[in-house]
């Protein structure tokens, strides 16, 4: 097996998106395990709509982040409602939002990641590659509660082997993001993705 960290920057448009689908097709015989980031200004655009006090101004960033990621959509001629649960999912949070605690916010900032795994996976279903994308809580990145900078369980790199050693897709992971015991979202604190791929490594 081999684990690819893809960060912003190499999924920040349709063009890299497409280079980086060639780089993981060219490593199939490899077994390749995919993590990435959010698209390259996505997380900073997240944590503003989070601290937000302006519902007009929340509007306008909401609109801006789904804008980002329907262009995209578009010039890889993908599905456009391949992430609509999320997008409603993150427009109730937007509209519920008040205050801004740290575990709200690691809500808010999970979903670049969620975002940017669905278009990759979708770009390789699209070039014939049997791939899907991942949660990182569901191949085991199982947290402490310290939100904002979350760190895995020991019991976690056992989980992850196990559950990434099934798989029988090329998968596409959320980097920066896990899950606690009681299923609340967690991140692993700025450069989190590469820490995921670091621990899938392990793993």
């Amino acid at each position: 097996m081999r684990v690819m960290k893809f960060g912003g920057t190499s999924v920040g448009n349709a063009e890299r998106i497409k280079g980086v689908c060639k780089i993981i097709e060219d490593s199939l015989p490899s077994k390749p395990i995919v993590v990435v980031s959010a698209i390259t200004g996505v997380t900073n655009a997240l944590i503003t709509l989070a601290n937000e006090t302006s519902a007009a101004k929340r509007f306008r960033m909401f609109n801006e982040i789904r804008a980002t990621h329907t262009k995209i959509l578009e010039e890889l001629r993908l599905d456009p409602r391949l992430f609509n649960a999320e997008l409603t999912l993150l427009t109730t949070a937007a509209k519920k939002q008040r205050k801004c605690s740290k575990k709200v916010l690691d809500q808010f900032v999970s979903f670049g990641e969620r975002f940017s795994a669905s278009i990759v996976a979708a770009t390789l279903q699209k070039r014939g590659i049997d791939a899907k994308a991942f949660m990182a809580s569901e191949i085991g990145m199982i947290t402490d509660e310290h939100f904002g900078s979350a760190e895995p369980l020991p019991t976690s790199l056992n989980l992850i082997k196990r559950k990434v050693g099934a798989l029988t897709v090329v998968p596409v992971i959320t980097g920066y993001i896990g899950k606690t015991k009681k299923g609340e979202m967690t991140t692993l604190g700025r450069g989190g993705s590469d820490y995921t791929a670091a621990i899938i490594g392990a793993a």
